[in-house]
């Protein structure tokens, strides 16, 4: 059994302890000013979030501004414009295959085909209801045999237009041959739209026979301006040779009187 000062004596030190308020607190490392900042720029990407948002709400309200000043088109005017194109689309159409370089371009397609060295996706256009795969086997002795019915039209069309060049025509004769030319134009341009060439192709022919045009139309100019020069030239000469002569008649006057003195 324990002393009764020892009980005493460890009583009072732990109210000492108690009145004195110590405590063991854990070691904490104190990064007060690098929270204070993390903290600072956080807010600061919080007030540059409202801006960012505010900017673009703004534009979206611009864009749906500017689209509602924008009158919507008519049922009417819709159709109305359809046709226009569908008209133009008719007349690029016909004033492309009215040449003889894009029905040539069409037979040398189909000669193309044939031979292998294009492959037929790359000729027609591709419908809705098919795809890649059953396109890529279709047969070509089909579309072959359009290009062939293509060039007897072409060979036809050949022939009327030869005849309307002849020199002597009757008016009668030269009305009949306008119309079976027209109606040939209208059989031609039919087994066109049958072959179902790519727009690749068409534009690609576009862009052909519009480089042909212009090199055509340069080459003009350029022999135009040759033809200005020698006509200038021409009218010049004969007063360069007026004036050569009275030089050398005066420079032969001059002569014959220093050797008379």
């Amino acid at each position: 059994m324990s002393p009764p000062f020892d009980t005493e004596r460890e009583a009072n030190e732990g109210l000492r302890n108690e009145d004195l308020g110590v405590v063991q607190l854990p070691e904490q490392d104190q990064d007060f000013p690098a929270q204070i900042e993390a903290s600072e720029e956080t807010a600061n990407e919080e007030e540059a979030e409202p801006d960012k948002a505010d900017t673009s709400v703004s534009s979206v309200q611009q864009y749906l501004q500017d689209i509602g000043s924008v009158r919507l088109l008519s049922r009417e005017r819709e159709i109305e414009l359809a046709k226009e194109v569908e008209s133009a689309t008719q007349q690029i159409f016909e004033a492309l295959f009215s040449t003889p370089f894009a029905l040539r371009r069409i037979e040398a397609l189909g000669a193309a085909l044939s031979a292998g060295e294009l492959e037929l996706r790359e000729v027609i256009a591709k419908s809705d209801d098919e795809d890649e795969e059953r396109e890529t086997n279709v047969d070509l002795k089909p579309l072959l045999k359009q290009v062939a019915k293509l060039a007897r039209l072409l060979r036809q069309w050949d022939r009327i237009r030869a005849d309307l060049r002849r020199a002597r025509l009757s008016e009668q004769t030269r009305n009949r041959l306008l119309r079976n030319e027209h109606a040939q134009l209208v059989k031609i341009f039919g087994v066109i739209k049958a072959l179902r060439l790519s727009s690749e192709q068409i534009e690609r022919m576009i862009g052909q026979l519009t480089g042909l045009t212009e090199r055509m139309i340069g080459l003009e100019a350029q022999t135009r301006g040759h033809s200005r020069a020698k006509k200038t030239r021409a009218i010049r000469d004969p007063a360069d040779r007026t004036n050569r002569r009275t030089h050398g008649r005066s420079i032969e006057g001059t002569n014959s009187a220093h050797s008379r003195r």
